[in-house]
């Protein structure tokens, strides 16, 4: 497995081709927030993200497609899994992402967020992987009838990153990384294999640091959240 990275800066500046519905318009792929999507009124579509500078890759956020679906990317064909972010790494860097993908059977595609940016990769990767959770948040109204109606208010995943034996110039890195995202204030893209994904679009929510007196042999764990896109793509 490759090391891990992350995009702190996205650099799309316009989404053409396939119309997205009045009410979820394309301009919601780029605005920082999951929770905004852009949906369309078909199960299959072909746009064209355009950015403002040449980048590593594109990660496609929040996406309700199923697995079975499709995605290319500039003619190349990106896993789907249901429920798990898009990461496609170019291979050389573009401004341009040409994307054709078929939901696998949903009739509307909705996508959360799209980032494209220059990659900072990790000098260290996790050790040993990284530990995997899930958030939910979900409510159930009582009618007056005694009915019950749960929903799902948001569903988002919760991750643990371990660091070992690192050196300064790794735990610089890692701190600036929280201070400049200002810990949980700011989303950002993060990428657990740059060569092959996947990647979340969140926050981190923590930051622990161990610095030994011994060079070399310093730990961090790294705590980032998912943005939860809610229930519209269910």
């Amino acid at each position: 497995m490759a090391n891990g990275g992350f995009i702190t800066t996205n650099l799309v500046t316009g989404i053409t081709g396939t119309s997205p519905e009045e009410a979820f318009p394309a301009d919601n792929l780029k605005d920082g927030s999951s929770s905004r999507p852009c949906r369309w009124a078909a199960g299959s579509i072909s746009i064209t993200v355009s950015a403002s500078g040449n980048c590593s890759g594109i990660g496609i956020c929040g996406h309700n497609l199923r697995t079975g679906g499709s995605c290319t990317i500039n003619g190349v064909s990106v896993p789907v899994v249901a429920g798990q972010s898009i990461w496609h790494k170019f291979s050389t860097p573009t401004s341009l992402a040409a994307l054709v993908i078929n939901g696998g059977g949903v009739p509307k595609i909705g996508i959360g967020e799209i980032v494209m940016g220059s990659a900072t990769v990790f000098s260290h990767n996790f050790s040993y992987g990284w530990n995997e959770g899930r958030v939910y948040t979900n409510d159930i109204h009582e009618t007056e009838f005694g009915m019950l109606l749960p929903y799902e208010k948001c569903n988002a995943g919760l991750y643990q990153l371990p660091f070992q034996l690192l050196d300064s110039a790794a735990i610089a890195t890692m701190k600036t990384l929280y201070q400049q995202q200002r810990g949980s204030m700011i989303p950002f893209l993060l990428i657990f294999d740059i060569e092959a994904g996947p990647c979340c679009f969140g926050r981190l929510t923590n930051n622990y640091n161990t610095t030994y007196a011994t060079l070399g042999v310093n730990t961090s764990m790294l705590e980032f959240r998912e943005d939860p896109i809610g229930a519209f793509l269910s």
